[in-house]
């Protein structure tokens, strides 16, 4: 019997623990040629899904940290919501920095680049100054952006830079700034 009608045996009978050889052949393992399968690059979306994990994993540790630091302060909860809102904005900016960085090393050493979503992720999360003083100082370019379409990711960049400088100035309103004798009194 040949391979192929030993497969569609084997389809044909729904999987069975049968050998789809007869016994009498024999592979020969310096005949076998192993090669390494590529799964692909990750997305655009898988690496703003990961960057979000990791976000969330950050601010749970700054929350824990918090929470024992303060255990017997009687404003505890006060306490946490400003050290979360100051992380927030800190670590949005130090990430962002951080992105443009390692995107820099990648493009050096040929090596798949960071999509351009996680660039404006961190922009609308609040990492704006970082953001847009790391992409001046690596001259940041965005993979497979040729010359004519560097406008349309500086404005989907503002976009979220806006989104980014509201959620800033919310937090500094809303939080920091009306418990800011506890923070420093």
């Amino acid at each position: 019997m040949d391979r192929k009608s030993d497969s569609m045996k084997l389809v044909e009978d729904e999987f069975d623990e049968e050998s789809l050889s007869d016994g009498d052949e024999k592979v020969e393992l310096h005949k076998l040629k192993i090669t390494k399968a590529k799964s692909g690059l990750m997305g655009g979306c898988g690496q703003v899904v990961l960057f979000l994990m990791f976000w969330m994993v950050m601010m749970g540790i700054c929350m824990l940290t918090m929470h024992i630091v303060a255990r017997s302060d009687p404003h505890r909860q006060t306490l946490m919501i400003i050290a979360v809102s100051c992380a927030w904005i800190g670590l949005a900016n130090i990430f962002a920095v951080a992105v443009f960085i390692i995107d820099k090393y990648q493009s050096f050493n040929k090596q798949p680049r960071l999509s351009e979503a996680l660039v404006h992720t961190q922009f609308a999360l609040g990492g704006v100054v970082g953001g847009w003083l790391a992409l001046c100082m690596t001259c940041y370019r965005p993979p497979g952006i040729k010359n004519e379409r560097i406008a349309g990711f500086i404005c989907r960049g503002m976009f979220c830079s806006a989104i980014g400088v509201t959620l800033i100035v919310v937090t500094i309103v809303r939080v920091v700034v009306p418990n800011i004798q506890m923070m420093f009194g």
